[in-house]
Parts: structure tokens; C-alpha cells; sequence
């Protein structure tokens, strides 16, 4: 029998255990981020029609000092109302857009959060699988080549995948976030 070298099982135990801890807590992690997200979700959208109706009562306040509140289809022209500057309406427009975009896109959001756990999980296992059939390698254990480069190649390939997963995450929270500012009484 060939000596193992100690280095590399050393090396291989160093990559396999924290990727094996990390399928576990991924296994959890759905349930986690329901749990953490959905009353600041439901807080979250609360928050943003409170804003937009806030915003749109401010709206119809300044369109009726702007046109006066009695204008009508039926009224005559009046030039005075006609040389009111429509333009700080804009503004308001804006915020009424925002939160409505806001309150529009912080579901889906929360659904791409929802999906973190299930899709590190889909990335971890294959790295795990991956690091093993090339530690088998590099001890010994099997001595055909194409082994080890296989089992480099998929690890490689689900670390690139659990690299795609955390750019969603962060996408994700940093979108969910800017929806929960927005969402805060009195935010622009």
C-alpha cells in the first residue's frame, strides 16, 4: 500500500469539512430568510402604500392650489390658471413612482432570497463531491488521472456556481433594502 501523505488529507479535510458545515446551515437557510424577511417584508409594503397615499393626497393638494378646486369640464378657460407652472409637480410624480416601483419589485426581491438556500445547495453538493473524487486522487485512491481532473473541474465549476448564488443574494438584499428605506415614514 502507497503512503498518504499527511499534507493533503490535511489540505482535502480543510476544504471538505467547511463545504460539508455549509450544506448544512444551506439547508436551513429557506427557512431562515422567511423567517427574518417576511415581517419586514410585510412591514415593507405597508410602509410603501402609506408613503404613496401620503403622496398622492400632497399631489392632489398642490394640483388643486395650482387649478383651484372647483375646476371643472364645464368651466370657462381662465389664462391665470393657464400660466401655472406644472413643474414642482414633478417632483412629487417622482415619489409617487418610486414607491409604486418599489412596492411593485419588493416581492419579487424577496422571492430571489427565498431561492439563495435551495440554490447554494445545488452548488455545494457538487463542490463537495467534486473536492472528494480529487482528494481521492491526490491520496492514492485511485490512479487513473481523468479522476482527478474531473474532480477539479466540477469543483471549480460548483465554486463559480456558489459565486453566481451569492451575486444573487447580494443583488437581492440590496434591492429589498432600498425597498424598506423607501418604505420608512416621511422617506423620499
Amino acid at each position: 500500500m502507497k503512503h498518504v501523505d499527511p499534507v493533503v488529507v490535511g489540505v482535502g479535510a480543510a476544504i471538505c469539512v467547511p463545504i460539508a458545515v455549509a450544506i448544512w446551515k444551506a439547508s436551513s437557510l429557506r427557512s431562515d430568510i422567511f423567517k427574518n424577511f417576511q415581517p419586514r417584508l410585510d412591514l415593507a409594503l405597508a410602509g410603501l402604500d402609506n408613503n404613496a397615499s401620503q403622496a398622492l393626497r400632497q399631489l392632489a393638494d398642490r394640483v388643486n392650489g395650482l387649478l383651484g378646486s372647483g375646476v371643472g369640464l364645464e368651466e370657462n378657460f381662465n389664462p391665470l390658471q393657464a400660466l401655472a407652472d406644472p413643474g414642482e409637480l414633478r417632483v412629487i410624480v417622482d415619489r409617487v413612482s418610486a414607491f409604486m416601483q418599489a412596492r411593485r419589485q419588493i416581492p419579487r426581491h424577496y422571492r430571489g432570497l427565498l431561492l439563495v438556500g435551495p440554490l447554494l445547495l445545488v452548488a455545494l453538493i457538487p463542490m463537495l463531491s467534486g473536492s472528494l473524487v480529487a482528494l481521492s486522487y491526490f491520496t492514492g485512491l485511485f490512479r487513473d488521472r481523468i479522476v482527478g481532473y474531473v474532480g477539479l473541474w466540477v469543483g471549480v465549476a460548483a465554486f463559480l456556481a456558489m459565486c453566481l448564488v451569492g451575486a444573487l443574494h447580494l443583488f437581492c438584499q440590496m434591492r429589498f433594502s432600498r425597498a424598506e428605506l423607501l418604505s420608512a415614514p416621511g422617506a423620499q
